[in-house]
């Protein structure tokens, strides 16, 4: 019976250790170490002169294209600002031409008034020939200049022949002999060619050069 119990009380001791298998953890740390003492993959020289060059450029490039989206939104901004400005000048210049040209016209309308009252042809005429000078003034300040083609030779470039003269003189063989709308340019340039009668001798009436 003692020996039964005592038997017994064994069991019971051994049931109540708790036996803990650190193989796993053993391996787990083992493969740490292993990781920790590996050391990092290494370059040639000149490989990673390569790599810090490409890294430096992809920086650049992209500090570039940055640049290029500001630049490019600042120049739709400027342009913008740019057509507005433009649209106000236009306007302006505009308003400015019409009312110069009002001016004219109220010169006229008394001109009119006058000779109407005074039945005086030649004040009429003295009135509308001082109106054109004032109207060609006007003109001249905003930088159109009329032509004198009349004793000249011909000018394709801004002249338009509407007739041919047969001439007997040689010297005025494509010449200007007279014009019927004047020509006029501005700032240098061809506003409305003058259109013209040109001189030819008989033989070569055909033969505008």
């Amino acid at each position: 019976m003692e020996e039964k119990e005592k038997i017994e009380n064994k069991k019971s001791k051994v049931q109540g250790i708790k036996v803990i298998d650190k193989r796993h953890s053993a391996k787990e740390s083992f493969k740490g170490k292993e990781k920790e003492e590996t050391p990092a993959k290494k370059y040639p020289s000149y490989v990673e002169e390569l790599r810090s060059e490409l890294d430096k450029k992809d920086k650049n490039f992209k500090e570039y294209i940055e640049a290029y989206k500001k630049m490019k939104e600042e120049n739709k901004d400027f342009r913008t600002r740019f057509e507005k400005d433009m649209e106000r000048r236009l306007e302006t210049a505009k308003i400015d031409f019409i009312c110069s040209m009002l001016e004219i016209f109220d010169n006229l309308d008394r001109a009119l008034d006058a000779a109407e009252i005074s039945k005086n042809m030649e004040a009429l005429i003295k009135g509308v020939r001082m109106i054109q000078a004032q109207f060609f003034s006007k003109l001249k300040n905003d930088g159109i200049e009329e032509l004198n083609p009349v004793g000249k030779p011909f000018d394709p470039q801004t002249q338009e022949a509407v007739e041919i003269v047969e001439v007997e003189e040689k010297e005025k063989d494509n010449i200007i002999i007279s014009q019927g709308e004047k020509g006029y340019l501005i700032g240098g340039r061809l506003l409305r060619p003058a259109k013209v009668r040109v001189g030819k001798i008989k033989d070569e009436k055909h033969k505008i050069t």
